[in-house]
């Protein structure tokens, strides 16, 4: 994984201000990513990945968003010139089929070679999203 800084492409443990452009964004959000731990976010306008991190999102699933992070701007990058919003909303929910069985792949392989993940940190920011749905 490359080094988290301030030329990195990805945002990991952005805030809601910082990953979507408005309250509309914000309910597809998180119809998209319901039942993970964290929700992936572009803004073409910063041409940067942001990563949401759920309230109690353990090490495994902050490693999980920034393996997905990778991946997506992989496919993202792949596509030539800008990429029309429906585009990259398609390559979203598109990685987001795909990475789980990827990063399993990664995990495994990290572990037969002797990586030990559980003592990755990856040293998001103290930001969570927590979501109440309200019955109605």
């Amino acid at each position: 994984m490359l080094p988290w800084g301030a030329s990195q492409r990805v945002v990991l443990g952005a805030s809601i201000e910082e990953a979507v452009e408005g309250p509309r964004t914000l309910g597809g959000l998180l119809d998209t990513w319901r039942g993970r731990q964290y929700a992936l976010s572009y803004r073409p306008d910063t041409k940067k990945v942001y990563v949401v991190l759920r309230e109690g999102a353990a090490s495994a699933d902050i490693l999980e968003a920034a393996f997905h992070a990778q991946h997506f701007l992989h496919a993202l990058d792949r596509v030539d010139g800008a990429a029309p919003p429906s585009l990259v909303d398609g390559l979203l929910r598109d990685t987001a089929a795909r990475a789980p069985a990827l990063f399993t792949g990664f995990t495994s392989q990290a572990q037969e070679l002797g990586w030990k993940l559980q003592l990755t940190m990856l040293n998001p920011s103290e930001t969570r999203l927590r979501v109440q749905l309200i019955d109605e």
